[in-house]
């Protein structure tokens, strides 16, 4: 498995879907990477509406296996300290017999950066 270290950006709400823990899905708008606290702490989390006039409900990393926003799939990852978070997201961007993976962190304005790293 290979890392690839971006920055985070803020994103609006996007059409997307995610798996809870049980299996279960659920489609409606997503936001990720919009800052602020989490419901648990040092966990990742996304905030998820059914549709755009819903209220929103912030989703802990723990809450879920995995989540699809636009065209970005992300899955649930334990950090081994390239995260601010103990539970974080990290992007599938090639799903193979090899895989990719792209960290959108740095957390806590650690400011992210660039690199590779096998693992």
């Amino acid at each position: 498995m290979m890392l690839l270290f971006l920055t985070a950006k803020s994103q609006s709400w996007q059409p997307g879907r995610f798996y809870d823990v049980k299996g279960n899905l659920s489609t409606g708008l997503i936001r990720f990477g919009a800052g602020g606290k989490g419901p648990i702490k040092d966990e990742a989390f996304i905030e998820y509406k059914e549709d755009a006039k819903s209220d929103p409900i912030k989703l802990s990393a723990s809450d879920l296996r995995s989540f699809v926003v636009s065209r970005d799939s992300f899955i649930v990852a334990a950090s081994s300290g390239w995260s601010a978070y103990q539970l974080d997201f990290v992007q599938v961007v090639v799903d193979g017999p090899q895989r990719l993976f792209v960290v959108r962190g740095g957390g806590s304005g650690s400011g992210g950066g660039g690199g590779f790293r096998l693992v």
